[in-house]
Formats: structure tokens, sequence, C-alpha cells
């Protein structure tokens, strides 16, 4: 027996709605492992097909499609995971591949559900936050390495001190009588020469990912963390009141646009932000979810209904 493809979705973009002509194609599907896989415990909770290269950001060419097993998927629902979410509940044209064991598992979602559905953005805000501040490290970083680019290669960075640039995330200390140049948390002693100082600070500046240094560039807003964390929120409202999540989202034009930086910040994004946090508390409060899923249940189902699959493979 191969792995089984039990599903193919189409997510991302192109699932909520708010696809534009550089935007790229995203599936992710749900594999059966082998027998053996199963027997010993060697498959893997997910694999990756990619035409896409992890040094650069996707272009609308590049393709990802994520496969879970099944034992991962699993558990990606009893988490809240809001990608799970978005496959359980994507329908129509987004399926491109479907089998009768999908339609078994995707039955009943709202036994996911919990009253504390209100974490199906944090992790979307606390990403919005993170990069921007790593807009404001990368642009005070990238400020230092140009500033030292200028500079004579064997001289040392303490001949600078008066000069070299300081701000939020660059400073002079003082340590046991000995004095550095700190960026980013990390110490440079002044003796260092400036072609040394220069090769640990561009291998800082490569560590940060595209999305971090695209942030630099753009007023410290990564507007497509930000419209995540919106949409997030769009889709937390849904199953609250509509116990699901429906494709493309109702408001797929703004968070569009918004994620191509055409909204204002402070007039036009931030108050937002704002509405659906308090809208979020309230309805967490009205909602009749329980506060934690019924794991053991849910277990058992899934145990009978994986164990059903592979007597069917088997006796077939």
């Amino acid at each position: 027996m191969k792995r089984q493809i039990i599903c193919k979705i189409l997510t991302g973009a192109h699932l909520y709605g708010t696809d534009h002509a550089l935007s790229d194609t995203d599936y992710k599907g749900v594999y059966m492992p082998t027998h053996e896989e199963l027997m010993l415990g060697t498959y893997p909770e997910f694999y990756s097909e990619s035409t896409g290269d992890k040094s650069r950001k996707n272009t609308k060419e590049d393709i990802d499609c994520d496969f879970y097993s099944i034992q991962r998927f699993v558990s990606m629902c009893k988490g809240g995971d809001p990608m799970a979410f978005d496959m359980l509940f994507a329908k129509g044209d987004a399926v491109i591949q479907t089998t009768p064991m999908w339609d078994r598992i995707t039955q009943n979602p709202s036994r996911f559900f919990t009253k504390g559905l209100d974490k199906f953005v944090k992790y979307a805000y606390s990403q919005s936050m993170l990069y921007s501040a790593k807009g404001d490290r990368v642009r005070e970083l990238k400020e230092v390495i140009d500033f030292l680019s200028l500079l004579p290669v064997k001289s040392k960075i303490g001949d600078f001190v008066s000069t070299l640039p300081l701000g939020k995330y660059r400073k002079w200390v003082t340590m046991d009588l000995l004095t550095f140049y700190e960026v980013l948390g990390k110490k440079y002693q002044s003796t260092l020469s400036v072609d040394n100082a220069l090769v640990s600070l561009e291998k800082s500046y490569n560590e940060y990912g595209a999305r971090a240094l695209n942030a630099a560039d753009n007023d410290s807003k990564d507007w497509k963390a930000i419209s995540h964390s919106l949409r997030a929120c769009e889709s937390a409202v849904q199953l609250y009141t509509n116990g699901c999540i429906s494709f493309p989202l109702p408001n797929a034009d703004f968070l569009r646009d918004v994620k191509l930086g055409k909204v204002d910040f402070l007039t036009g994004v931030q108050p937002v932000i704002i509405e659906n946090m308090e809208r979020l508390a309230q309805l967490k409060e009205e909602c009749d979810y329980p506060e934690v899923i019924d794991v053991e249940l849910i277990d058992f189902h899934f145990s009978h209904l994986i164990f059903q699959f592979y007597e069917g493979v088997y006796n077939d």
C-alpha cells in the first residue's frame, strides 16, 4: 500500500478571496500513512512539495503544497489550528481532491469548538507585532552596516564611539572595564576591526526572513501579517456567530487592500482591530461552546475511523 491522499484543498489568498496579481498558490492536504509507516511509527507528520525557494519570497508562479498525516491533522483540529479549520470548511472548487474518508472527517466540525476561540487570532496578532518589531530592528541593523561599510576596514570600531549610530537597539555599554558596541543585544568589543564586525552584522542581517526585511522598508508595517490578523478575526467571528467559515471571506476586498498597504494604519486599520477584539470578547462571553473539547470522545471517534479505513484497504 502506498500513501493515500484523502484530500487536497486550495488554501491561502485564493481561498480567502484576497489574491492579487502577485499571489502564489497554496494547497494543503491530508494523507494516510502506509501500513508499514503506521505500524513502525515512521510516518512524517507532514511533507511538502514546492516550486519556490526558501531564500526568497514566493512569486505568483510558485505553488506550495503541504500534506499532513491524518494523525497530525486531527491534532491540529483539537488545538484549534486556523489552517485546519480552513480545510474543514473549504467547499466547492476549493476542494481539489476528496474521498469518502475526507467526507467523514469533515462531519460535525463543531466537536472542535471551544469557548476560547479567541486563541484563533492570538497567533496572527502576535505575528503582526513581531514582524513590525523586526522591521525596526532590521532598519537599525542595516544603518550600522551601511555606516561601517564607509570606514577603513582595518580600523577599530572603538575609534568611532562618537559617530556610530545609536538607537533603540544600538548603544555603547561597559562591562568589566571593557567597552562594547551593542547591536540587537549582541556585543562587539571596541577593539574589533571594522571588517570583522561587518562579517558578523551581515550574517545577522541575512538571518532575518524576507518578510521582516520587507517590513524594514515599509514603515515597519508588515501588511501581510496585519491582514492575516484581520482575516483571523473575521474567521473567528463567523465561527462564533454561524458555526462555520464561509469562503471567500465577506471582507476580502478590504483585507486585500490592507495586504497591499493601501489602507492607512491609524485611520483605517487600527480602529478595525480594536473593534474586532471588543466584538470577539463579547461573543466569547455570549456563546455556549464548551470550555474544553471532549478529547476522549474525539480520539475514540477518529481511532475507529482510521481503523475502518485500513480495514477497508486490506479487505478490498
